[in-house]
């Protein structure tokens, strides 16, 4: 079972009258084809900008800071991954766990007062020396890699906000710790998940749940998009809808019909279990059905054109891969 610890669409025939010579259209070349498919993707920065929550922008949102995070990457300078790679974990790098550690001679006191030549006793100070030698210059490049980290973290940010639509921007700077997350490309990327996932409006509240709940059952995997991105993009979607519904949204009809909860109502019926048990019980039943939901709708709506084939779906709703 896949576990979860936050379309495609169909081209017609056109049957239109055509006046001319020809009865047929002229299909286009694969090469015109190649240049229609490339003009339409996004290739820069300009094509990649955050704004206020809708269903789609909000699963947009991985896209974009997907490749947000590999321009920072790649244009930063040699320190640059540092800054993407927290970017992408949400969470700052530890230097204190990286710090370099001074070594030391394994060559005891012990061993110099044995050893009659004195060999021993060079040895060792030779060896000490050494690491000495090694430790100065490992910490002098943690020091600079840690100083770039922080100049790097600033750079992150500008660019962050540079790809932040004026109504996004506006969002952040009416938060009342926009002084503090401004200059910080982690703190600052929560912030702008938050208001591209929280897409209020003044339309009826029931219409933008449903359209949350339509977004995510009709997700799809792209074609040629990897498990990868899609399980990001998924996570996202999942995300906006919780957001909606809230955390505790479940089936309550399915977890009442669970012989586990059947035989603990019992027990409580008969006053030897307490009712504190039975709502800890539903919680995590709740739960564990909530991730079937979820992996169920993440296998289901893969592409088929490549995983169809060795997906199988076994008696129930398990699911299986076909070798």
């Amino acid at each position: 079972m896949v576990r979860f610890q936050g379309r495609g669409f169909g081209r017609g025939r056109g049957h239109g009258n055509y006046k001319g010579r020809s009865q047929h259209r002229s299909q286009p070349s694969s090469t015109q084809k190649s240049t229609s498919q490339k003009s339409t993707e996004k290739k820069t920065l300009s094509d990649h900008i955050y704004y206020v929550g809708s269903a789609k922008q909000a699963s947009d949102f991985v896209t974009v800071t997907n490749f947000i995070i590999s321009h920072i990457k790649i244009n930063l300078g040699q320190y640059g991954p540092d800054v993407a790679d927290a970017m992408e974990a949400l969470e700052d790098i530890d230097f204190e766990k990286d710090k370099p550690v001074l070594r030391k001679t394994k060559i005891t006191d012990k061993d110099v007062e044995d050893d009659e030549s004195g060999q021993k006793g060079i040895d060792r100070d030779a060896e000490q020396d050494q690491f000495l030698n090694e430790f100065k210059i490992d910490y002098e490049a943690h020091k600079t890699r840690q100083k770039a980290y922080e100049y790097n973290k600033k750079k992150a940010a500008a660019i962050l906000w540079k790809q932040c639509s004026p109504t996004m921007k506006s969002k952040v700077m009416s938060r009342t710790d926009y002084t503090t997350i401004k200059e910080d490309p982690i703190e600052l990327l929560k912030a702008i998940r938050q208001h591209a996932m929280s897409y209020e409006s003044t339309r009826c509240r029931m219409k933008t749940i449903v359209d949350a709940l339509k977004a995510f059952v009709n997700f799809r995997q792209k074609e040629d998009e990897s498990t990868i991105d899609y399980l990001r993009r998924f996570k996202t979607a999942r995300d906006v809808f919780i957001s909606h519904v809230g955390k505790d949204f479940g089936f309550p009809r399915v977890v009442e019909e669970d012989q586990e909860f059947k035989e603990l109502e019992e027990k409580l019926a008969n006053q030897t279990a307490t009712v504190e048990e039975v709502k800890k019980k539903y919680d995590e039943l709740n739960k564990m059905h909530m991730e079937k939901f979820y992996a169920y709708l993440y296998l289901e709506n893969t592409d088929r054109a490549r995983y169809g084939s060795i997906l199988k779906y076994g008696s129930g709703c398990s699911i299986q891969f076909e070798a």
